[in-house]
């Protein structure tokens, strides 16, 4: 009898260690491969990139109306010299021919804008550079904002069902949409520079959202091009003192990646800390044209990163 309860016992120990064994594999997190799966975050969205790209076509459009009001008004001015100085009664179509070959309206969108320039860095372009003949009048321009300002809209939608699959923070959501609401009303009421600002802040909003997603590139590099314009507009407006705040911001940018880009390609990270102390001195010089050009040697840097990142994605 004493046998058979010692046999018994022995047999509980071994059944209890086999279920206790069972639990600790299925327990455990970092053998586990579906565990792994649900900790990593999801891969970028489509959509986000698409946004990011049609907020940067924006801001090439708007930065383009000053340029295309010039040179549409000297249209018009030089229509009104044709007639007088023509011996002959020229046709209407005439007239507009002849007075859009002496008017080079890209070269007052260039003379006239604040950030194409850098966008030019960024190989992006607007619907205004592929402005072979003037318009009438400015309202063309302001139709294509607004059909492309209303794409942004319907983009944001599909976003907004992405970032709440990923339960982010309903604050961050709300401030994009703040921002979204107050650059609605800007494009409405046709303020150009308001506009300008806004949708430029909205890029350094969604370049906020690729924190929560699978993106090699980090985020830090996409915010740096967001403040790389903002510090143009400010530098615009002779704000000096708040884009110079906004550069050092941009110096603890490219500190969150330092490490990581000096493992990659050291002399790209080296030609971006260059043009940044090059823009630095611009800024502190306050001339608006320099900065210009520095701030452009600045978002080619800023593009290199971006390529050297994701050049390793690819390998």
């Amino acid at each position: 009898m004493m046998k058979k309860n010692y046999i018994n016992k022995i047999l509980i120990v071994i059944i209890s260690m086999l279920i206790l064994s069972l639990i600790g594999c299925n327990g455990n997190s970092e053998n586990n491969p579906e565990n792994d799966n649900n900790n990593n975050p999801p891969e970028t969205p489509k959509v986000l990139e698409e946004m990011d790209e049609i907020l940067k076509q924006l801001c090439f459009d708007l930065d383009a109306v000053p340029g295309l009001e010039v040179a549409i008004a000297e249209k018009e001015e030089r229509k009104a010299e044709i007639s007088e100085e023509s011996d002959t009664d020229l046709g209407s179509d005439e007239k507009e021919e002849s007075a859009e070959d002496d008017v080079n309206h890209r070269k007052h969108i260039l003379q006239n804008s604040i950030l194409i320039h850098s966008l030019f860095e960024e190989e992006i372009e607007g619907h205004a550079s592929d402005i072979e003949v003037l318009p009438g009048s400015i309202d063309d321009i302001w139709y294509e904002i607004t059909k492309k300002f209303n794409e942004l809209h319907k983009k944001w939608n599909i976003l907004e069902n992405e970032l709440q699959e990923i339960n982010l923070a309903d604050t961050a959501i709300t401030d994009f949409e703040s921002l979204l609401d107050d650059a609605t009303l800007y494009i409405q009421n046709r303020a150009q520079f308001e506009s300008l600002e806004v949708i430029n802040d909205l890029t350094y909003e969604l370049a906020g959202f690729m924190d929560f997603f699978d993106d090699k590139v980090p985020s830090d590099v996409y915010k740096m091009a967001s403040l790389n314009r903002k510090i143009l507009l400010l530098s615009y407006l002779d704000a000096y003192n708040e884009a110079r705040n906004l550069l050092e911001t941009q110096k603890e940018l490219v500190n969150n990646f330092r490490s990581e880009l000096v493992q990659q390609d050291e002399a790209v990270l080296n030609m971006l800390e260059l043009s940044i102390k090059d823009l630095e001195q611009e800024l502190d010089k306050e001339e608006f044209e320099l900065v210009q050009v520095k701030a452009a040697v600045v978002v080619k840097n800023i593009k290199l990163v971006q390529e050297t990142f994701e050049s390793q994605i690819a390998q």
